[in-house]
């Protein structure tokens, strides 16, 4: 193996939130058939609990932790300490599908060599779950669409450092940053495929999670799409129902005149 490919891959998996589930995605990485990888698991400090590595990744695993941080920051923390050509963060819980995932990764980054690669997710809403295959486009996002999930993106290490950090004061949307960092850049390369590489944990949000969240999403197309856009990008999501309660609210009043 050349020198420059001993780790193609550094996998950054950030543990912010449900810790219990890390061993699923450890378990996940050490199935792979494509070895040539490593994997920085990036804590948070008040996560304290032992983690159990996987016999046979333990040679692979670096561990830092970091005080009560962002992930914003622990993605930094990441991309500082990665040795590898291609980044692919994951969090706590996500899994690849098949273990021939990265394999099929690499193979088509040797082919086609691009600032960033990303592909289709699995969406779920309610009881159901199906997968998503649609490119980025700015039309959707207007539209209250989010592009992805980071799960999903791998980026060229050396482009996503050209990029600046990651914005550090982001917990919930860093990735969605970055991301439209990439694709309003018209010198960065990228390249979209129709298939589910790696799965997603949907983990359940407070009110006032949903509530930073949707402040953060707000902020980043402000600064990136303006402020029209933002507002546009809002009234379509509806997190809050506002838009429906408005219309309720003049219904009423309508039908009282």
């Amino acid at each position: 193996m050349a020198k420059e490919d001993e780790n193609f891959f550094s996998i950054v998996v950030l543990l912010s939130k449900a810790p219990h589930l890390i061993r699923y995605t450890l378990e996940s990485i050490l199935s792979q058939n494509f070895t040539s990888y490593e994997v920085l698991l990036i804590a948070q400090k008040s996560t304290q609990q032992l983690i159990d590595i996987p016999e046979g990744l333990t040679e692979k695993v670096r561990l830092f932790r970091l005080r009560d941080t962002t992930n914003g920051q622990l993605m930094n923390r990441g991309v500082d300490k990665s040795k590898g050509k291609y980044i692919h963060f994951l969090e706590s819980g996500d899994t690849y599908m098949t273990s021939n995932s990265l394999e099929e990764i690499s193979m088509l980054l040797k082919e086609k060599p691009v600032d960033l690669f990303y592909s289709a997710y699995i969406k779920r809403e309610e009881n159901s779950m199906y997968a998503v295959y649609k490119p980025f486009s700015y039309r959707a996002l207007k539209q209250g669409k989010l592009y992805t999930h980071l799960e999903s993106c791998v980026f060229l290490k050396k482009s996503l450092i050209s990029k600046g950090k990651i914005h550090s004061k982001l917990t919930y949307q860093p990735g969605l940053e970055i991301f439209l960092r990439f694709f309003l850049d018209d010198k960065m390369t990228h390249f979209f495929i129709k298939k589910v590489y790696c799965d997603h944990e949907i983990k359940r949000k407070s009110p006032g999670e949903v509530f930073h969240e949707v402040v953060e999403i707000f902020w980043i197309l402000n600064k990136h799409l303006g402020i029209f856009q933002a507002l546009k990008w809002w009234l379509f999501q509806d997190y809050f129902r506002v838009y429906q309660w408005t219309k309720r609210m003049l219904k009423k009043a309508f039908f009282r005149t």
